[in-house]
């Protein structure tokens, strides 16, 4: 195999169920491989207790499982990837991930540097030296992965002094208070589990169908009533609704998709109302992101809103924090490209 040429970069998003490994050129993090093939960590962790290896053992053997899959991404580009640098955030730093590394407590700055961050060198058994992210919480709510997030879609942005709110859509929502140049607060809504629960285990799972196209007149109206709904009424009762619409005729199945959507979309911006942010940015991936957007302009027409792709961000923060740990230090020191956090 032949070995790089350009300065390159690991960066893996290790979640509780899903697992991506992506390769990336350092100073444009254009994606040469990707991989989404590996379990998620609470498999791997069961995965490792089954064996019966010691604690001792236990980063020696996550290191196993990654160093296959970087393998599949050197099958893929036709080259060996020893020596190319790893980062690493999600459940990687969580207490069945690779070590356990305690949260940093908010606040903290955005552009990375009061991250708690482990850093570890190249090894003969594991031939990348690696970086494992933790973290962030506050007395009442913790965040893993969303932390990366946020110093990615943060960076090179002119922030303000001003109280500004940072909306990571998902299974499990943060909303990430920022005031002049540190998160101050997030808040976790489980917006998407709850969707998920109510729509195929619920009593509604009869009732709502597959979404369609949300540009359709009747699947919009359904998505925007449901918002205001949601934020105004009384969720209990307008999630039975959703039951009573369909069984007397007056709503599809898709459009009770949509109504459940923004039921739960509305009582998590609820919120906001209370204490409108000065702006607000928007982190989400393709999927969600039509729905908050068209969500926030119709509960709040005036805010500005900057909305960031989620795959991006999450990129842009690894290197950043890869960078700031001196991670790419010897591979990037001829590069033009700063951390963009700076």
């Amino acid at each position: 195999m032949n070995s790089p040429k350009t300065p390159l970069l690991l960066c893996c998003d290790w979640g509780t169920t899903s697992f991506r490994l992506q390769l990336v050129e350092a100073d444009t993090l254009r994606m040469m491989a990707k991989t989404t093939e590996g379990e998620g960590i609470l498999t791997t962790f069961r995965t490792w207790t089954a064996s019966g290896q010691p604690e001792s053992n236990r980063l020696v053997f996550y290191l196993g499982t990654l160093r296959d899959r970087i393998v599949s991404l050197e099958h893929q580009t036709g080259q060996s990837l020893s020596g190319v640098p790893l980062i690493l955030s999600g459940m990687a730093s969580a207490s069945v991930g690779m070590c356990d590394i305690a949260y940093r407590k908010l606040p903290l700055a955005v552009d990375g540097s009061d991250l708690e961050v482990l850093t570890m060198p190249a090894s003969p058994e594991f031939p990348h030296p690696f970086a494992i992210v933790s973290g962030a919480c506050t007395d009442a709510d913790v965040m893993r992965g969303e932390e990366t997030l946020l110093v990615g879609a943060l960076a090179n942005r002119a922030i303000g002094d001003d109280a500004r709110l940072v909306i990571l859509p998902g299974t499990h929502s943060k909303h990430v208070s920022v005031r002049q140049g540190r998160a101050v607060n997030v808040a976790t809504y489980m917006t998407g589990e709850f969707f998920a629960l109510l729509s195929q285990h619920s009593i509604l799972a009869q009732t709502v169908g597959d979404a369609g196209s949300f540009e359709q007149a009747d699947h919009r109206d359904s998505f925007i009533g449901g918002v205001r709904d949601g934020v105004n009424g009384n969720l209990l009762h307008d999630c039975f609704s959703i039951r009573a619409r369909h069984l007397l005729g007056h709503a599809s199945k898709s459009s009770n998709f949509h109504r459940l959507s923004g039921l739960l979309i509305g009582a998590e911006l609820k919120g906001i109302t209370a204490r409108e942010p000065a702006g607000l940015w928007l982190v989400s991936g393709t999927e969600l992101q039509p729905f908050y957007a068209a969500a926030i302009r119709a509960l709040f027409p005036t805010l500005p809103i900057t909305s960031c792709d989620a795959d991006e961000a999450l990129l842009c923060g690894q290197r950043t924090i890869a960078l700031r740990v001196g991670l790419l230090q010897n591979l990037l020191e001829t590069s033009s490209a700063p951390a963009r956090a700076d």
